[in-house]
């Protein structure tokens, strides 16, 4: 007889199994310190847990929050209802779409239009660096559903999803080149931006285009005209700078000898008469007779006369 009433305990747990609730425990990422942070709070209907004793719990991914949750008052809520989208998530820890409660309907997550969310906007968020949870979600059976429950500072709901940070290069500059990293995943120009895993070590290199210089970087703690070396934790943005350049010439006519240097340096014509200038540079030039000769002025370039020739260097000139 004892054996028997035995049976039947095991066969009702067995039903409760396949038709009640899923007594299979999966695995989601929630609470991952096992710290108790699990819990939202429903107004109407109490604690709301993300990670169920029994039942697959929430995996938040990239994409989508999945999984069950357990509320002790109306059962179970299901983050991915069959043949619906559910709760998505676009990758910068906002979460939108509905809920399904197998006993109070559907529960929104997000509201943007105040015409069709009542009195207020609302959302539930996830943020990217810590993974906790915070805002509100509606039920039109139950009201709302908080996540950042302000009675108790243990009571709220965080996960060890994060968002894979970005770096992202800009070039400026009136000049032309690209950059590219090692690892591998920019080449900038067509490519500038790419996700690293955090703690990620990336090595940027900037190779200008004929007729353009390097002039440097800014931004992700970069400067100087060497590598940049960026640990990628949180989303970066990095610069790099090309500038155009334009040769000055500069050619000696006449019976007699001298020399023309520049400032700034470039120019010492004697022997080095031309020099690669970034556009818009202004260059001074100073004609220096040799003995036994005179300087007789400038042509070229908007000079003449015998003193100093100025010239700002936005062609070849």
């Amino acid at each position: 007889m004892l054996h028997v009433k035995k049976m039947v305990r095991i066969i009702r747990l067995i039903l409760m199994c396949l038709f009640i609730i899923p007594c299979i425990t999966y695995a989601g990422n929630v609470d991952p310190d096992a710290d108790g942070h699990k819990y939202s709070w429903g107004e109407n209907i109490g604690w709301c847990s993300f990670e169920p004793l029994f039942g697959p719990g929430v995996t938040v991914t990239d994409t989508y929050a999945t999984g069950y949750v357990w509320a002790e008052n109306i059962g179970w809520i299901n983050l991915s209802p069959a043949g619906y989208d559910g709760i998505t998530h676009d990758g910068e820890g906002n979460l939108a779409g509905y809920a399904w409660g197998e006993n109070v309907g559907w529960i929104s997550f997000s509201c943007e239009n105040i015409d069709s969310c009542g009195t207020v906007d609302y959302s539930v968020y996830v943020d990217p660096d810590t993974g906790e949870f915070s805002g509100e979600a509606w039920g039109e059976t139950i009201g709302w559903i908080a996540f950042a429950y302000t009675g108790d500072e243990d009571h709220k709901v965080k996960t060890s999803w994060r968002k894979i940070p970005t770096l992202t290069v800009a070039t400026d500059g009136t000049g032309t080149g690209v950059v590219t990293s090692s690892p591998s995943g920019i080449d900038c120009g067509s490519d500038c931006s790419e996700e690293y895993i955090e703690g990620t070590e990336v090595t940027l290199t900037a190779t200008e285009d004929t007729d353009s210089i390097f002039t440097g970087w800014s931004g992700g703690g970069c400067s100087g005209t060497g590598t940049c070396v960026v640990t990628v934790n949180t989303d970066t943005a990095v610069t790099a700078t090309f500038e155009s350049i334009h040769t000055l010439t500069v050619t000696k006519d006449g019976t007699g000898s001298g020399s023309v240097t520049s400032s700034p340096s470039g120019v010492d014509c004697g022997l080095d008469c031309s020099e690669d200038y970034i556009e818009g540079t202004e260059v001074t030039l100073t004609a220096t007779e040799d003995s036994g000769s005179t300087f007789t002025g400038w042509s070229g370039g908007g000079c003449s006369g015998t003193g100093t020739c100025v010239v700002t260097v936005n062609t070849d000139t």
